[in-house]
């Protein structure tokens, strides 16, 4: 019999928020707590109080984990979704090439202490694994709302001239390559009046039902980070058909379809992204093979439906 299960996550706004009103979609059992809530609660009653209510309380990032455990709230799961905490070369680390400098008194003291952890790429699971042989370590493929995240050929409208190329993240965090490589690919392109490009950051953040309006603006989305745990947008465009010209992170290459491995790229030189964007963008056929390739692949596994059971028994233990 599945008990009463606690879920946490930072932000109702953000990404997080979003997964965990997700997962209690499948989990009926499940109370879900932004950080803010559960310390006004910790507040009022006192952690013991929230300990004695659950059978189990999972956290959504080890950020959460540490700061519950600061708070003296146990947790019995949780989810890595990156490198964060876990690197003290977070900003340089690049996934594809260099060796990770461990914060092994974070490894020690947090992550050792949690017996149920689910990881959202298969690199970062091996790792996981390592650093704690003892605890039940799960890949949980990440899913995609693939109702919200769809194609819309209404918004692609208009636009057949232009060569619309999109990046979502924050702009101020090193390892994005916001300036040393995605500004060179721009600067690539600033005479050519058919390629277009289009940013959305903290700055100018679009709201998560928006996010299909901009993802189906866009012919190609770039990631060019040294290293992800996913990363978001790269899922999000991949639902709504959008193929991802990407640095080789996170779950991008197991996310990709065949035909879309080949634009996963071992390398953060601007030139090497330039020429497979000229490629594409004079490949109308192949660059509309990619589109249907991307959506049937997250209808075919990354679906709320596909990976639900997963989740449930990676983080929760329910089969």
């Amino acid at each position: 019999m599945v008990g009463k299960h606690l879920l946490v996550y930072d932000v109702d706004w953000w990404a997080m928020g979003q997964k965990a009103r997700i997962i209690k979609g499948f989990h009926p059992k499940l109370v879900i707590l932004s950080q803010k809530k559960l310390k006004e609660l910790v507040k009022q009653s006192g952690p013991n109080r929230i300990n004695e209510s659950y059978d189990m309380i999972s956290t959504l990032g080890l950020g959460l984990t540490k700061t519950l455990l600061k708070w003296q709230v146990r947790v019995d799961s949780t989810q890595v979704g990156g490198y964060n905490y876990l690197a003290n070369n977070i900003h340089t680390y690049r996934e594809w090439k260099d060796e990770i400098l461990l914060d092994q008194n974070f490894v020690n003291t947090v992550l050792k202490r949690v017996n149920r952890i689910g990881v959202v790429n298969p690199k970062l699971t091996k790792l996981i694994k390592e650093l704690h042989p003892k605890a039940d370590v799960h890949f949980l493929p990440q899913f995609v709302d693939t109702d919200h995240f769809k194609p819309d050929n209404k918004n692609r409208k208009g636009r057949k001239k232009k060569f619309v190329i999109g990046w979502v993240g924050n702009k101020g965090r090193k390892g994005k390559n916001f300036e040393t490589l995605y500004k060179p690919i721009v600067k690539a392109f600033e005479n050519d009046s058919n390629v277009r490009f289009k940013v959305t950051s903290k700055e100018t953040l679009i709201p998560s039902e928006q996010m299909p309006n901009f993802y189906n603006s866009l012919d190609l989305l770039l990631v060019t980070s040294n290293n992800e745990g996913l990363p978001n947008p790269a899922v999000e465009a991949t639902g709504c058909g959008v193929p991802v010209l990407s640095t080789n992170v996170g779950v991008v290459k197991t996310l990709a379809g065949e035909k879309a491995k080949s634009l996963v790229l071992d390398s953060h030189n601007p030139n090497d992204f330039i020429k497979k964007i000229r490629l594409l963008k004079n490949n109308p056929q192949f660059m509309n093979e990619l589109k249907v390739e991307a959506r049937e692949n997250a209808l075919n596994n990354w679906s709320v439906e596909k990976t639900k059971d997963k989740w449930l028994y990676g983080l929760f233990g329910i089969k």
